[in-house]
């Protein structure tokens, strides 16, 4: 079953097939994107219940990053629905959009 890309506000998670490539850093918790405007974050929380104490792994790789789970997470949000997110890797994008006035992509402001 392909795994389909999570978006919750201005964060995406796109499903990847390979590992990235270097050492990861390991973490309990992620926050993937503070928000610029309230001060509300886009983070990752292991799901309760798991047999063992799952962490995640992130990696940075010519400006892009990544998140490999092991097991489910939960990405949350003060303002957004909570979603699920299967054990996989996946690249992390924050959306851009365009400013046809000044002629240049920004990020979305959360």
């Amino acid at each position: 079953m392909k795994k389909q890309m999570i978006r919750q506000g201005d964060v995406l998670l796109i499903p990847v097939d390979e590992k990235p490539a270097g050492i990861p850093i390991k973490h309990a918790q992620y926050t993937v994107q503070l928000g610029e405007a309230t001060g509300h974050h886009h983070t990752l929380y292991p799901k309760l219940g798991a047999d063992f104490a799952p962490y995640l792994e992130t990696w940075e790789r010519d400006s892009k990053r990544f998140v490999r789970l092991d097991a489910e997470w939960l990405l949350k949000h003060q303002e957004h629905k909570e979603w699920r997110v299967p054990p996989g890797t996946y690249e992390i994008r924050i959306e851009q959009e365009e400013d046809p006035f000044e002629k240049e992509m920004k990020k979305v402001v959360d």
